[in-house]
């Protein structure tokens, strides 16, 4: 029966952690096996079910259904496969390790008769595949809650309450015509059609004519 296990430590705190793990669509974000996945429903506890298609030999794509079976909040979400020739079970584990949160993804596959035979291998180094890819999740954790996460092209920043934004020296901002840029609480610059607003360094972002 080919099974895996690992642990990564996420330098975050563990409800911000298990909330990213019980929504199973963010799994795209760090299994790079899969090619789609979304739950079927408004069911995020026991009983959700997700399709999943991922990627197999040959460039093939594989169902790979799955139904969450057991979920207890920052402590442990539990699945099964309910589709596809190989139906593996896991858990992810959670646990507070100081101001992070140590995390345990465990899968393992039973396989018999002629599949155990012929595929015990193949399905081995897929499963270490998987579990392997927890340090990629780590990685997207710590950056979507705020450290390091560089926003796309036409991503609106929206900074806390009293946070300043500061570009850096020369860059320049160019809304759209109309748009209010409000750096400051309370004070507005209304911006002229094809009108952009450059700051240099230890400027106070007063638009240019």
């Amino acid at each position: 029966m080919p099974s895996a296990e690992r642990t990564v430590t996420i330098d975050r705190p563990i409800e911000t952690v298990f909330a990213f793990f019980a929504d199973a669509e963010n799994e795209a974000k760090w299994r790079p096996a899969i090619k789609s996945i979304k739950r079927i429903g408004d069911e995020t506890g026991p009983g959700a079910h997700y399709e999943q298609e991922m990627s197999g030999p040959g460039g093939r794509t594989i169902p790979a259904d799955f139904e969450i079976t057991s979920f207890e909040p920052n402590s442990l979400m539990g699945f099964k496969t309910t589709k596809g020739p190989v139906r593996p079970e896991g858990e992810f584990r959670f646990r507070q390790a100081g101001d992070g949160t140590e995390v345990t993804f465990a899968i393992e596959a039973t396989l018999s008769g002629l599949k155990k035979l012929f595929m015990s291998s193949q399905v081995r180094k897929v499963i270490d595949g998987e579990v392997a890819s927890l340090d990629k999740a780590k990685q997207v954790v710590e950056q979507e809650d705020g450290q390091g996460v560089e926003p796309n092209t036409g991503q609106a920043v929206e900074p806390d309450a009293g946070q300043t934004f500061e570009p850096n020296q020369g860059q320049t901002f160019e809304p759209d015509a109309g748009q209010a840029f409000e750096p400051n609480e309370g004070q507005t610059f209304e911006q002229n059609e094809g009108q952009t607003f450059e700051q240099e360094a230890g400027e106070t972002g007063e638009p240019h004519d």
